[in-house]
């Protein structure tokens, strides 16, 4: 079965998430600096930043995939930061991807718990979204899932390290 849950909005949503033996505070900081992304993402080489203040609403930044910035990039605006606890982005203006819906959310979501925080990685689509768009969200939901374990891996690696 497809790593997607429905919401009880309608909207579907793939998630991952680890423990890491740190604050919420040093982890939401972490995830915050666009630098850093290439030391913990397995599908980003680099961040740019196009607009506003880093890690906070309203900023723009565009992900490449190569060093070269050729081939899969995307935007996306941070749409709303509840500081240490969760950091909400719309993703647009794709290209290059073989799958690709309009529309979607991702989040990072930071939650203390015994030894540290607890971080879920999520990405959303909307409930509102048709057919052939919920067919490409479920067909893209394994690589999705992929990479947000991937990710997780190397975030708690690089969180943990500091």
């Amino acid at each position: 079965t497809a790593p997607v849950e429905r919401l009880p909005n309608g909207q579907l949503e793939i998630s991952a998430e680890t423990e890491v033996a740190a604050s919420q505070q040093k982890a939401f900081l972490f995830m915050g600096n666009s630098r850093l992304a290439a030391e913990w993402s397995i599908y980003v080489d680099h961040i740019s930043l196009l607009s506003g203040t880093d890690g906070e609403a309203g900023c723009k930044r565009r992900c490449f995939q190569q060093a070269d910035e050729t081939g899969i990039h995307w935007d996306e605006t941070i749409l709303l930061v509840d500081p240490y606890n969760m950091r909400r982005l719309n993703i647009y203006n794709a290209k290059g991807f073989p799958i690709y819906n309009e529309g979607l959310i991702t989040e990072q979501v930071f939650t203390p718990v015994q030894n540290g925080v607890k971080i879920k990685l999520l990405l959303r689509l909307p409930g509102q979204a048709g057919l052939w768009e919920i067919l490409k969200f479920y067909a893209g939901s394994y690589t999705v899932r992929s990479v947000f374990r991937g990710n997780l891996k190397n975030i708690k690696s690089g969180i943990e390290k500091q």
